[in-house]
C-alpha cells in the first residue's frame, strides 16, 4: 500500500474539522492519558495532566528559560508548563482553530505574558538558530516527516537543551483483524509509525545525543478504549451538535485509534550536543 505523508494544509483541514469534536468527546489536552494501571480511574483530565506533568519533569527547563511547544494544540500544556516551571513558552500549531481558541485561552488566564502561540508549519520554522532552552513535540511528530521535522527542532534548540518527545510506535497486532500500520496511518492522517529503535537512526543526522527511549504503552494503552467510551457517553449530544457530520467526525477521530494494531507509545528524551567552540 502506498502511504503519502500528508502536507501541512492537509494536516490543519484535519483538526480544524476533528478539533471541536475531539475536545467534546475528549479534553482540551489533545493527547493521550497516562494511567497507573487497571485500577486506576482517573478521569480523562486527570490523566493527560499527569502526562504532562511527566514531560515537564523531563525538560529540566525553570524561570528564565524559553520553551518551543511544537503542535501546541489548544494549548492547555503549554500554560500548565508556563504555571510549573515559571519558563516562557511559545507554542505552534498548523491549525487555524486551534491557534485561535489557543490565544483566546491564555488571554484568559492572565498569562499572555508568558505564553503565545503562532500559525506556523513546524518543519520550516521563522525562529533563530539556537533560540530555545527547550523543545517539546507532544504527540505531533506523529504527522510530520519525522528526520525532517527532528531536524528542525535541533535547529532552534539550544547547545546543552533538552529536546522530549512523545510518539506512536509500531508493536505487535492485536490480531488477524487488525489494521496495519499502513492502514491506521492513512485513516488519521499520521505519517507511517516506526518502532522506538528507529529513533537512534531519525536522530543522526542532528547533533541531538539521546538519554532516554522510554516506553510508556503499559499506561498510554488505556485510552483508545476511554476514547470510545467517553464518545458513547456523549453521542446523542455530538449529534445534535454536528448532525450528519458527527459520524463522520468520529470515523476519522475516534474509530481508527480502537480497531488499530497494538500501538505503543514512546517518550524521547534527547539533549543537544554542547558547543565547543
Amino acid at each position: 500500500m502506498t502511504q503519502n505523508i500528508p502536507s501541512a494544509d492537509e494536516i490543519g483541514d484535519f483538526y480544524d474539522l476533528v478539533g471541536p469534536a475531539l475536545r467534546d468527546v475528549w479534553d482540551d489536552n489533545c493527547h493521550f492519558g497516562y494511567w497507573l494501571g487497571d485500577d486506576d480511574e482517573s478521569s480523562v483530565e486527570e490523566a493527560t495532566d499527569r502526562f504532562t506533568d511527566i514531560l515537564i519533569d523531563k525538560l529540566d527547563i525553570g524561570e528564565g528559560h524559553r520553551l518551543l511547544d511544537v503542535g501546541c494544540g489548544f494549548g492547555k500544556p503549554a500554560m500548565r508548563i508556563a504555571r510549573t516551571t515559571g519558563a516562557a513558552v511559545v507554542g505552534v500549531t498548523i491549525s487555524r482553530h486551534q491557534v485561535t481558541e489557543a490565544i483566546r485561552r491564555v488571554e484568559e488566564s492572565g498569562l499572555s505574558d508568558q505564553v503565545s502561540f503562532q500559525l506556523e508549519n513546524a518543519m520550516k520554522m521563522p525562529f533563530p538558530d539556537a533560540s530555545f532552552d527547550a523543545v517539546l513535540a507532544f504527540e505531533s511528530i506523529i504527522h510530520m516527516d519525522r528526520a525532517a521535522a527532528l531536524a528542525e527542532m535541533a535547529r532552534v534548540l539550544k547547545p546543552g537543551g533538552r529536546l522530549v518527545i512523545t510518539d506512536m510506535i509500531e508493536r505487535a497486532p492485536k490480531g488477524t483483524e487488525a489494521k496495519s500500520v499502513a492502514e491506521l496511518a492513512f485513516e488519521v492522517e499520521v505519517d507511517p509509525l516506526p518502532r522506538a529503535e528507529d529513533y537512534h537512526e531519525l536522530l543522526s543526522g542532528t547533533d541531538i545525543e539521546i538519554e532516554e527511549l522510554l516506553d510508556v504503552t503499559e499506561h498510554t494503552k488505556y485510552t483508545p478504549q476511554r476514547l470510545g467510551t467517553q464518545f458513547s457517553r456523549i453521542r446523542e449530544e455530538v449529534e445534535s451538535r454536528y448532525g450528519d457530520q458527527a459520524d463522520d467526525l468520529m470515523k476519522r477521530a475516534v474509530a481508527p485509534l480502537s480497531g488499530a494494531i497494538e500501538i505503543g507509545y514512546l517518550v524521547v528524551v534527547g539533549r543537544r550536543a554542547a558547543s565547543t567552540a
